[in-house]
């Protein structure tokens, strides 16, 4: 982790981590790790009966896993809606631990990196956990340092999310008793390529983008919708793209009522529904949708 580590018999400071994208200061993260640099290791087998030797081939870096809210600046989200657009761009920044006091202690910096996963955490109406987006970006270079300066303690009042905060709307369904969404990830594939003169380095390179099924949860007395679904989508056979649905999830303030983000749900298609196994404490049926496509809007 980028914040202090415990150490035994030792009492350490509270410390704070703040995100820098291209120069814009975008607030507090939860939580950040990753970053740190790897070689893979190569064996060469002798011609005769020596030993087999052995060096090391690329150098890379392992990936950032960074925990964010809603509210910090717009380049995050900005990255995180271009990214599922397949607008795939690279931003370069940095990762500050701060003291209790939010004075810079050091800072992880990073070039040129690909946001290859954004993950939602499970949705569930009955849970009382702090939610975070989880962004994971590969960097080509990261360079550890020395920092100064202080962080704004405005931005480090960061807003409270819910994972209970959710309201779920396609077109023709009841959404109106869905009790959970299982946690859901963006991902972006990535290859290596070796650059430089020595093919010591390697560049991350996009591939394929690639958005998950959904995992739905509702009261069986509200899934007439969803089975007639079921039945003319998937028995009937009528599952063209004509057929195929959209919808949104709003993730919504403690209050219930203020929407904080949304995440638009296109090309869906169900596949199956699902009632608990006996002995399961699942309550409800359980209804699984492909989809095509998704875009994130976050309120300014």
């Amino acid at each position: 982790m980028l914040g202090a580590a415990a150490m035994p018999g030792r009492q350490t400071e509270p410390t704070n981590l703040f995100l820098t994208l291209d120069g814009v200061k975008c607030g507090p993260v939860r939580s950040a790790d990753g970053g740190f640099a790897r070689a893979d290791v190569v064996v060469t087998m002798p011609a005769s009966g020596d030993f087999a030797s052995k060096h090391l081939s690329t150098v890379r870096y392992e990936p950032f896993v960074v925990a964010v809210g809603f509210s910090n600046a717009a380049p995050v989200y900005d990255w995180v809606a271009d990214t599922w657009k397949n607008k795939v761009g690279r931003k370069s920044g940095s990762l500050v631990v701060t003291d209790y006091k939010l004075e810079a202690k050091r800072e992880r910096e990073f070039l040129d990196a690909l946001l290859t996963e954004t993950t939602l955490p499970t949705l569930d109406a009955a849970s009382k956990e702090q939610g975070f987006l989880t962004l994971k970006f590969s960097a080509d270079l990261v360079k550890e340092k020395a920092a100064s300066g202080k962080q704004d303690a405005a931005a480090a009042k960061a807003k409270q999310w819910f994972r209970s905060g959710f309201r779920l709307q396609i077109d023709g369904l009841d959404c109106t008793k869905v009790t959970k969404i299982e946690s859901v990830s963006v991902k972006l594939g990535t290859k290596l390529e070796p650059v430089g003169s020595t093919k010591k380095e390697a560049e991350v390179l996009p591939t394929l983008l690639e958005f998950p099924n959904l995992k739905i949860t509702l009261s069986e007395v509200s899934a007439k919708t969803w089975y007639d679904w079921l039945e003319d989508f998937v028995i009937k056979g009528n599952n063209g793209e004509s057929s195929e649905r959209s919808g949104t999830i709003q993730l919504l303030a403690a209050d219930a009522k203020t929407e904080l983000a949304r995440i638009k749900l296109f090309g869906l298609g169900i596949y199956g529904i699902a009632l608990p196994k006996a002995g399961e404490k699942v309550k409800g049926v359980t209804a699984e949708l492909y989809c095509s496509r998704m875009e994130l809007v976050v309120k300014p």
